[in-house]
């Protein structure tokens, strides 16, 4: 296990529906290549050597549960669906005095790989950042965050589409939904955030405003392969991939 320095903590988050789905069954607990998808996410944030896996529930919490009972996790409800750093902060009681790394991953994400979550750390790391950004560019963007820079490439904030300009609309490149924290400054950061957004939620990505404007390092760091990062919100998005880890499997 890692020193309280270097802790690595990581959390899915696994608390949606995903009516998209059109099924009953929660997103997350959808087969993909004969086993739930969130196996293929515990099993990248176990192959990573986390010294600690949190899984935030809320939709059919009891059948996720069931699903990842062989895993060495711990499960934290969230009763109430009121956004992704809502989510986060259901878990802050878990990580008080915490001062290592926290790696946030979706549990609808399930291609990223060791490899790419790998070099997210250690860029992470090697950037001392507050927080680092899994970025990736696409040629379809509708309905994923875009990530806002400067005229000489800091990342500002990131901006959910429902929120976004025209203008911002046009930005190629996508906010992933993975994230690597210090721990501590993200615990304050969700202290600061608003639900005053169309949605009426309380975005974790807003947390990135607050640190940036708090004089912190805010990084980004582009996934090598795009695809991988793909969230899984629809069936085709399903059969998508199926077909890419057919494909992996036979390179």
């Amino acid at each position: 296990m890692n020193n309280n320095e270097t802790r690595l903590t990581t959390i899915i988050l696994a608390a949606g529906k995903g009516t998209r789905m059109q099924s009953d069954l929660a997103k997350v607990l959808h087969p993909l290549h004969s086993r739930p998808m969130i196996q293929f996410v515990a099993d990248t944030a176990l192959a990573i050597k986390s010294d600690e896996i949190i899984v935030i529930v809320g939709h059919q919490a009891d059948k996720v549960r069931h699903a990842l009972n062989a895993y060495p996790v711990k499960f934290v409800e969230q009763k109430e669906q009121l956004g992704t750093g809502h989510a986060v902060m259901q878990a802050s009681p878990s990580l008080e005095g915490h001062t290592g790394n926290l790696l946030i991953l979706a549990g609808d994400t399930p291609l990223l790989s060791p490899i790419t979550l790998e070099k997210l750390l250690s860029y992470h790391n090697d950037k001392a950042a507050a927080v680092s950004i899994l970025t990736a560019f696409m040629d379809d963007v509708k309905g994923l965050g875009r990530i806002i820079r400067s005229e000489v490439g800091d990342i500002l904030r990131i901006v959910e589409e429902k929120d976004a300009t025209n203008e911002e609309r046009l930005i190629k490149e996508i906010n992933t939904s993975t994230y690597c924290f210090s721990t501590p400054l993200l615990l304050d950061a969700l202290k600061l955030i608003t639900p005053h957004n169309k949605q009426g939620e309380f975005y974790l990505t807003d947390t990135v405003g607050v640190l940036r404007d708090q004089g912190h390092n805010v990084d980004g760091f582009s996934a090598k392969d795009p695809k991988e990062t793909i969230g899984i919100n629809t069936r085709d998005q399903l059969m998508a991939a199926e077909a890419w880890i057919d494909a992996h499997k036979m390179a």
